[in-house]
């Protein structure tokens, strides 16, 4: 009767492979944690998941079934009974702890074979193993229970997913519209920097470089053709002064020359008169 008052049965997952001790007295004592799940409806009736850990012991066969046959992962259905253990620490601190010290356990399902497979195969390896009655397939409540909780972890699993999915493509897209801003703004900055440097002001007016380079050699070859032109011009107007110098210097020999010669032909004129004259008078 009292083996019976300090009962529990557990169904749950291993959460980590078991760990075998060994005592000098020979006695062996494999430890492991086991997580059970429970589903229920909060008040806003949204399923809600709980789940609790559990410190299992196992002692002599058992311990040795355990390390031998269990592994992370696996869901089992175990029964032992509730131990409450008291110790105290290197500070003197005292402690308390209960564990589940297991009698006996029953291997449901490995949780690699289950992960491994999609919810399609995990419905078809239900139907293949259960047994059928008539035109119907009984299946355990176990096997029932763990394939649903397979399914609601499927869809919890892929609805993080997809949130989380949602949110990084969320801050992507804002990243993504913050660089293009920025990359905006460097753009303006730049294309104001480039204009500023290839524009110069001229006569008031803003101009590209380039084209004040175009006015300013066009009024340059502007200006050494116009004086090409006026030393051109120059040089011939010297030269025609020069001719006009001469000329004007051999018409002033010919005019001196004219009227020397007409000097002496006045004289040989006044000559000529005056030997009349006398002769006119007889003298």
């Amino acid at each position: 009767m009292n083996a019976l008052r300090n009962k529990v049965n557990l169904i749950g997952r291993l959460g980590a492979d078991p760990e075998l001790v060994t005592f000098e007295t020979g006695k062996i004592l494999t430890r492991f944690t086991l997580a059970t799940k429970e589903d229920f409806k909060d008040k806003s009736g949204e399923w809600q998941n709980n789940t609790q850990w559990h410190n299992i012991n196992a002692w002599g066969k058992t311990a040795e079934r355990v390390k031998k046959a269990l592994s992370k992962g696996n869901e089992i259905i175990l029964e032992g009974r509730i131990v409450n253990q008291t110790y105290e620490t290197k500070s003197g601190e005292k402690r308390y702890s209960t564990i589940v010290e297991a009698f006996d356990f029953l291997l449901l399902s490995q949780k690699a074979e289950n992960d491994t497979l999609s919810l399609s195969k995990q419905f078809e390896q239900v139907y293949r193993r259960s047994s059928s009655y008539k035109d119907f397939k009984v299946i355990r409540k176990t096997t029932f229970q763990n394939l649903k909780n397979n399914a609601l972890d499927s869809i919890k699993s892929i609805d993080k997913k997809f949130k989380i999915e949602s949110q990084k493509s969320l801050r992507l897209e804002q990243e993504i519209n913050n660089i293009s801003k920025i990359r905006l703004e460097q753009d303006l900055e730049l294309s104001k920097a480039i204009l500023k440097k290839n524009t110069i002001s001229f006569v008031g007016l803003k101009l590209k470089k380039n084209t004040f380079k175009i006015i300013i050699w066009s009024i340059f070859l502007t200006l050494i053709i116009l004086t090409c032109f006026f030393a051109y011009k120059l040089k011939d107007g010297i030269k025609i002064t020069s001719q006009a110098k001469n000329e004007l210097i051999t018409v002033e020999e010919e005019f001196n020359s004219y009227r020397k010669k007409s000097l002496v032909r006045d004289q040989k004129l006044r000559r000529q008169l005056q030997d009349e004259i006398n002769k006119q008078r007889g003298v």
